[in-house]
């Protein structure tokens, strides 16, 4: 396995594990932790995947963080 792939796979899996944590945060602190540190694992999957498959994680991410805040806003 090559570096860039070894990359890819560490940083994949810290991306689902994050955005995992992300989703069912159980408060707003936790909330903007995760939000952050899945800003930081988007920045480094954008080195390793094409433009396309980037645009996969980034728009997992935004429906994320929507589902999270709806979620801590509303209580639901």
């Amino acid at each position: 396995m090559t570096n860039m792939e070894t990359k890819k796979a560490i940083y994949t899996e810290e991306f689902y594990n994050t955005l995992n944590l992300l989703i069912n945060a159980e408060d707003f602190e936790t909330f903007s932790c995760k939000s952050t540190h899945i800003s930081f694992v988007l920045q480094v999957l954008r080195e390793v995947y094409s433009k396309n498959e980037w645009d996969g994680f980034y728009e997992k991410a935004i429906d994320g963080m929507a589902q999270a805040a709806r979620r801590l806003i509303h209580g639901a």
